[in-house]
């Protein structure tokens, strides 16, 4: 239920169902198995819209800009200087927290549409309006 509430608020109007319609959806969707194959799908479909190769390259930055292996920009000191950690200490946990607000906004319109009609149809299937 978790994984699909984050899109929910992006969705939500002034005309929007109640939090009951949409806790039954969800529920449905899980006893279907449907959420499954939503979260399944999303992945693939992020990285067929380039969206992974998108946040690859902001890793790929960040570990340049923030490693010895990077320019030093930051001390004016040379290539592979002792004062910046190598690429591998660096932690995923930093990065992650760096990428994560860059990655969230590039992730396509077009997936958000296909999600939407996907649920709406499975909502129209499923006779839950």
């Amino acid at each position: 239920m978790k994984s699909f509430r984050w899109m929910a608020h992006l969705y939500r109007t002034a005309s929007e169902p109640p939090d009951e319609l949409f806790e039954k959806v969800v529920r449905r969707l899980q006893i279907t198995g449907e959420m499954m194959r939503l979260t399944v799908f999303i992945p693939g479909r992020l990285s067929e819209l380039g969206w992974c190769e998108r946040v690859m390259g902001i890793c790929r930055e960040y570990i340049r800009n923030h490693s010895a292996s990077g320019p030093c920009i930051n001390t004016g000191a040379p290539k592979g200087s002792a004062d910046r950690c190598e690429p591998s200490d660096l932690s995923v946990d930093a990065i992650v927290q760096e990428v994560t607000p860059q990655a969230k906004l590039w992730i396509p319109n077009e997936l958000y549409n296909e999600l939407t009609s996907r649920i709406v149809e499975f909502i129209g299937e499923q006779h839950l309006d």
